[in-house]
């Protein structure tokens, strides 16, 4: 199947696959997929040929609950859990997962053309429940964050990031062997930098940036605590 003619998509070419699958359709409406099988034999993306993926689980809406593990050398993980993929998310909305990423190449993936080596690998997991205006409360953790260039190998270690609203009061912290921060405010901490990015760009490069008509600026005391250590393996080079 060429998935990038189908979809008029440059970026996509041609794949192979066997799926085995149910359909429900719910009396209030909507449908959920129980996936029994599916197995990637080939994707073409973005000049790079994915191969032996396999998944199973269920899809309801915009929430996909199951298994995901892939044994391509350059793009080798497992997922395990649910992931909602949507830009307006519903107050049910929930994120649950743990991955395993052993291995992915992005030089080979073709994401870093900057050099011919430019590896990755980690742990992570995620609890997060998604209230609307992009913003989340949960936790998400990254363990043994590795990095592998030309110029040697770099351990950013574990970074574990978590927001939380109680009483109209956003939070939201990042704990990080390179750097601690907290937020705190009457809006998400992403409301919070788009308006600070929106302000700073439109003051000073209004004649390159437009301003964001949409943002609606509320009073309110905001606090932001950025507390440094040993930022070198942030910008590793090649």
């Amino acid at each position: 199947v060429d998935a990038g003619a189908i979809l008029s998509n440059a970026i996509l070419g041609k794949t192979s696959f066997d799926i085995q699958m149910d359909v429900l359709f719910r009396r209030a409406g909507g449908m959920e997929l129980l996936l029994d099988n599916l197995l990637l034999h080939n994707l073409q993306f973005n000049g790079y040929d994915y191969r032996s993926i396999f998944a199973n689980g269920s899809l309801t809406g915009n929430c996909f609950d199951g298994t995901i593990k892939s044994k391509d050398p350059n793009f080798d993980f497992v997922y395990k859990g649910a992931f909602t993929f949507s830009k307006d998310f519903s107050d049910s909305s929930r994120d649950d997962f743990k991955a395993d990423v052993y291995n992915i190449d992005l030089a080979a993936l073709n994401f870093d053309k900057r050099s011919d080596v430019s590896r990755v690998n980690f742990s992570s997991s995620a609890q997060l429940v998604h209230l609307g205006d992009g913003f989340a409360d949960g936790t998400i953790d990254i363990r043994n964050l590795n990095y592998k260039g030309v110029k040697g190998n770099y351990n950013l270690g574990d970074i574990s990031i978590k927001s939380h609203n109680s009483s109209e009061v956003y939070t939201a912290s990042l704990r990080a062997p390179f750097a601690d921060i907290d937020y705190s405010g009457p809006e998400p901490v992403n409301l919070f930098v788009n308006k600070v990015i929106d302000m700073s760009l439109f003051s000073k490069l209004d004649n390159y940036f437009a301003h964001d008509t949409t943002l609606i600026y509320n009073s309110g005391v905001y606090n932001l605590n950025v507390h440094t250590f040993n930022t070198m393996d942030l910008c590793p080079g090649n």
